[in-house]
């Protein structure tokens, strides 16, 4: 799930204020879940109670969230990279 939520963050370019979010809000992990509990049965209808429930135990836990992080960045950084073919032994 760490990995679909960071494709999604990086494929529509919101990866500098989902981190920035991410990075401010990371001490409140564990009320933002508690909060995350009460707003879950309008969240439920959208989305099907299996995904919320995973989305509520991802912001829960503090690991999840550092995870999260580092691995929108480093999708980021594969994105920004440019396409060069590898360079032949010997080559200048």
């Amino acid at each position: 799930m760490l990995d679909q939520a960071a494709e999604w963050v990086v494929r529509k370019g919101l990866e500098a204020p989902v981190l920035m979010f991410l990075e401010m809000h990371r001490p409140l992990t564990t009320l933002a879940s508690v909060g995350y509990t009460l707003g879950q049965p309008p969240l439920m209808f959208l989305f099907g109670f299996r995904r919320t429930e995973e989305l509520r135990l991802l912001l829960s836990d503090r690991d999840n969230v550092e995870a999260l992080m580092q691995r929108i960045e480093r999708r980021s950084k594969e994105r920004r990279a440019p396409a060069t073919p590898p360079r032949k032994a010997g080559a200048p």
